[in-house]
Order: C-alpha cells, then sequence, then structure tokens
C-alpha cells in the first residue's frame, strides 16, 4: 500500500470504529468514549511526525496499554460496569504479549530504525540488553497470571499454561543476538506471534471457566 492509502485506510478504521463507539456510548454511557478517545490519541501519537512515540523508546510500552489495557479493562467495564484489579491483571499479559511481537520485529530494523533517527527501545538498549528485557516481559506476564490464580480469579491450570508460554518465551529469546542467523531471528518471531495468540486463547478458556 501506498503512504496514501494506507493514511485513507486509517482514517477508514477509525470512523469505522467510531461508529460502533458511539452506539455503544448510547448503551454503556460517556466512558465508552473516553475509552475510544485514549485509544485514537495513542494511535496518533505513535506515529504523528510531531511526536512519534514509535521513535522515542516509550512505543512499545503504549502499544500495550492500546492492545492490552484499553480493550480487555474496557471489556470488562462494558459487561460488569467496573475497573477492578482482575481486569488489569489480566490485561497486563495480554498486552505484554502484544508489545513483545513489536519488540522482536524491531530487531532486524534496528540499524534502518537507528540511521533514521528511530530510536525504539531494541536501538536503545542493544541486542544484549534487548534480549534481556524480552525475558523480563515474558516474566512480567506469568507474575500477572499467577497472580491472578493465587486470587483464585483463575483455574490452577492457567499457572501450568502460563509457564509453558515463559519456557516458550526464553527459547525464542535466543533469536535475539549479533551472531543469529536471519532464520534464527525469523523462527523467533513466528514464535513470539504464536506465544501472543496461544497465551490469549488459555485466558479466555481460563476466564470462561473461572465463572
Amino acid at each position: 500500500m501506498s503512504v496514501q492509502e494506507m493514511h485513507r485506510w486509517g482514517w477508514i478504521l477509525i470512523g469505522m470504529a467510531s461508529v460502533l463507539g458511539l452506539a455503544l456510548a448510547l448503551l454503556k454511557g460517556p466512558i465508552v468514549i473516553a475509552l475510544g478517545l485514549a485509544g485514537i490519541a495513542i494511535a496518533w501519537l505513535y506515529s504523528a511526525p510531531a511526536v512519534q512515540l514509535s521513535g522515542k523508546g516509550v512505543g512499545e510500552f503504549f502499544l500495550m496499554i492500546a492492545f492490552g489495557v484499553l480493550p480487555v479493562c474496557g471489556a470488562a467495564w462494558l459487561q460488569s460496569g467496573v475497573f477492578d484489579l482482575g481486569s488489569l491483571l489480566i490485561a497486563i499479559p495480554v498486552g505484554i504479549w502484544v508489545m513483545l511481537i513489536l519488540w522482536i520485529n524491531e530487531v532486524p530494523d534496528r540499524k534502518a530504525d537507528a540511521a533514521n533517527g528511530k530510536l525504539t527501545l531494541v536501538v536503545r538498549l542493544g541486542l544484549d540488553h534487548a534480549r534481556l528485557g524480552y525475558r523480563l516481559l515474558h516474566v512480567a506476564a506469568f507474575a500477572s497470571i499467577v497472580t491472578l490464580v493465587a486470587m483464585n480469579s483463575l483455574p490452577w491450570w492457567t499457572a501450568v499454561g502460563a509457564a509453558a508460554i515463559l519456557a516458550g518465551g526464553f527459547k525464542a529469546a535466543a533469536g535475539i543476538g549479533e551472531q543469529v542467523t536471519r532464520p534464527v531471528l525469523t523462527k523467533s518471531i513466528e514464535m513470539t506471534i504464536g506465544l501472543q495468540a496461544v497465551g490469549s486463547i488459555l485466558l479466555f478458556v481460563a476466564a470462561i471457566f473461572s465463572h
């Protein structure tokens, strides 16, 4: 797609989401609009040349909010009418797993990004620290799920599944390094995408069985 086509498609998607959001606002109230505006603001600030959070070393965390905290907590609020700790804890791993897809995809782009002044976290940290950060984020996602299990908010077997995802994340982290070949990195990228999908399904099923 050309830049113009991408720009046009972006506005079309925002328009479609806004129509659906307004319909929900009529049913649930103005908080829906606030959540929608927060999402639009992050989307704009992430890429807008004047701000470009994507190149400031914080875009990754805003992505976690946009694809984890906002949709998960927003969906929970739509169904329950409250924001609570349980909603936040289940949103954290969802957001982290999406964030890690961006994180590991920054690895092959790091030299081009640095040359163009796009200082992503991978560029700022370097590959060794980026690999450590990747693993620590998987640990944070695992800790959030274990906390939910300890609170009896999710069944015990959720922690077992989360441990398997954590192990997969540590294996995928091996694809981040100076001496790593492109096929190995590609495999790690694919594994990261797969872990996000499996993890999200795990939490979805666990949430169903928790009630």
